[in-house]
């Protein structure tokens, strides 16, 4: 299950603690990361920056169109996108009750079959509205969420301590990522030794 306060500190990196008032999760002096609906904002400044930037409008202006261009993706190349997923999940080889880390969510494709296996799943995206669209996706569904943490943040910064994941998983978006080679050392870092 879900520890109840699983997040540290995208910038010391320390474990944070939920507000009495139970709307944020409070760090160091001066860090407070709003929940929204359940979804913390873990953004440091640049993951603020990068959040607003115009290569993201498209993922905050259009988070409810997003699904129908990847449906077209899968259709235009003859791929079956049910099978792909669960070929990608089982390139993972995930154990019962496994931690995961979902980077790039966006609005939970992957997420929703995620949740059908016993693990443990921290989904996670810099943009809210696809966190938020993800979640009513969720919800629609009926799924049981409760082996599952949404959360925004930057892959830059993520705030988890080291080793905290059994296996990291992302499929599209590595493009995105303002500096690839500290992004794939930030999932890294993250992940435990021998992790996949």
């Amino acid at each position: 299950m879900i520890p109840e306060l699983s997040f540290v500190s995208p910038w010391t990196r320390q474990p944070l603690t939920k507000a009495a008032d139970g709307s944020a999760l409070l760090g160091g002096p001066d860090e407070r990361y709003p929940l929204i609906d359940g979804i913390p904002q873990l953004l440091i400044r640049s993951g603020q920056v990068q959040a607003s930037s115009e290569s993201q409008a498209y993922y905050r202006d259009r988070a409810s169109e997003y699904d129908r261009g990847i449906a077209a993706m899968f259709a235009t190349l003859l791929a079956d996108e049910e099978q792909t997923r669960r070929d990608m999940f089982a390139q993972l080889e995930l154990r019962p009750d496994s931690r995961l880390l979902e980077i790039g969510c966006g609005t939970c494709r992957d997420t929703i079959h995620l949740l059908d296996m016993p693990i443990d799943v921290f989904a996670g995206d810099l943009s809210l509205k696809m966190l938020l669209t993800g979640q009513h996706r969720l919800r629609r569904a009926g799924k049981d969420t409760s082996r599952l943490q949404l959360f925004c943040a930057d892959v830059m910064h993520l705030p988890f301590a080291d080793g905290f994941f059994d296996a990291a998983f992302h499929f599209g978006g590595f493009n995105l990522f303002p500096d690839h080679r500290q992004a794939l050392a930030e999932i890294t870092r993250v992940v435990r030794p021998n992790g996949r």
